[in-house]
């Protein structure tokens, strides 16, 4: 019986010293290995790694790359060398324009009447010339009619000049009461706007009729010197001679200007911004196409300064443009300029306090594309790697 008598205390103390997974306890949980193929996908994402390490290494020593980089190129402003109404509009935003293509016409209406005026004064000139080279007598008979001529064009010019201002100030004062009904929002913007137009014109009409009678009144002293120059016989022909060589450069002038009425885009390229409408005044100097030249165009990449050193003229470039994903096109240095970006901002940086924080400089590094059909437009972002060189 004493043999069968179980002790609790003993069982126990040896069921602490049994394993979990013994009687009435919990399984043990089984020690599992990594599978073989994450070991597998460890050892590829390493190997590529590896690869791509050493593939960007390798670039990195052989090129110095930079994806701060734009597409340059020439801006015109193609602007006005005479006053004028706009006529004609030939082009507008976006459109692709070759050398020499008329772009906009100005009213050449008062430009012919100057250039007929002009050729007047020459033929008369040239008249006199001949005149005063046949004889006294008939040259005189001559310079009577063409004083005569010359008077009645003065008339005439000055009774365009009144008639001229008559209108001018009629057009202001529609204006100032058309301006005052403006303010109080009795009257439309366009109604405003017309005044506003019809006042302008009329100034630049009073403009033009002066300027016929001054051409008028220079006919007649023209004429009037012919007069004179009968009356000295000698020297006659010397003084005409200038009267001629004075009318010619007038006719030249004339034919100028009114060549001017005839604005044409100065370069290939297409039209940026067009800034005037039909009927627009417009004066000298007054831009009214951008053109952005499609001839030349190059890629400004602003290298760091760590990097400058291995850049060199001449050395080639692979440009790569987002415009563009699958494409790349090839360039070499043309120009590394000689301070760096920094000095053109508004405000260059003065670190002679003390109190700064050091940032890379960049350099700009003019390059030019090979490719005469790049199809590239100023302002597009660009990729570039420059061929590097250590000495």
């Amino acid at each position: 019986m004493q043999q069968t008598e179980k002790n609790p205390t003993s069982n126990n103390s040896n069921n602490q010293g049994l394993p979990p997974g013994g009687p009435g306890g919990p399984a043990a949980p089984e020690k599992r290995k990594p599978p073989k193929m994450l070991i597998g996908v460890i050892g590829v994402a390493a190997v590529l790694g590896l690869i791509l390490g050493t593939k960007w290494l390798l670039h990195h020593m052989a090129y110095v790359s930079t994806d701060d980089a734009q597409v340059a190129g020439d801006i015109a402003t193609v602007s006005a060398r005479v006053p004028g109404h706009v006529a004609q509009l030939f082009v507008d935003e976006g459109q692709n324009v070759t050398k020499g293509e008329v772009l906009a016409k100005l009213d050449d209406t008062d430009y012919k009447a100057q250039l007929q005026q002009a050729q007047a004064a020459l033929a008369l000139a040239q008249s006199n010339m001949n005149t005063s080279q046949t004889g006294v007598s008939f040259q005189s008979q001559q310079t009577t009619a063409q004083i005569g001529q010359a008077k009645a064009g003065v008339a005439a010019a000055q009774a365009g000049l009144a008639s001229a201002e008559a209108n001018a100030a009629k057009s202001s004062a529609d204006f100032r009461r058309l301006n005052r009904l403006f303010r109080e929002g009795a009257i439309s913007q366009q109604q405003y706007d017309a005044a506003r137009t019809a006042a302008e014109a009329g100034n630049a009409g009073v403009a033009a009729a002066e300027s016929q009678v001054n051409a008028a009144q220079q006919a007649l002293n023209l004429a009037q010197a012919g007069t004179q120059a009968v009356q000295i016989k000698k020297g006659g022909v010397e003084t005409t001679a200038a009267q001629v060589q004075q009318a010619s450069a007038a006719v030249d002038l004339a034919q100028l200007q009114l060549g001017y009425t005839t604005i044409t885009a100065p370069a290939n390229g297409f039209i940026a911004r067009r800034s005037v409408n039909i009927g627009e005044q417009v004066q000298p100097g007054q831009g009214l196409f951008s053109l952005a030249e499609t001839d030349h165009v190059w890629v400004v990449a602003n290298v760091e300064e760590t990097n400058i050193r291995r850049v060199h003229l001449g050395a080639p470039v692979d440009v790569s443009i987002d415009a563009f994903p699958h494409q790349s096109f090839t360039g070499h240095v043309a120009f590394v300029n000689a301070v760096t970006g920094a000095q053109f901002s508004l405000l260059p940086e003065n670190n002679s306090s003390g109190n700064f924080t050091k940032v890379v400089q960049r350099i700009p590094v003019k390059i030019e594309v090979d490719d005469p059909n790049h199809q590239l437009k100023p302002g597009m972002s660009a990729v570039v790697d420059i061929k590097a060189t250590d000495h």
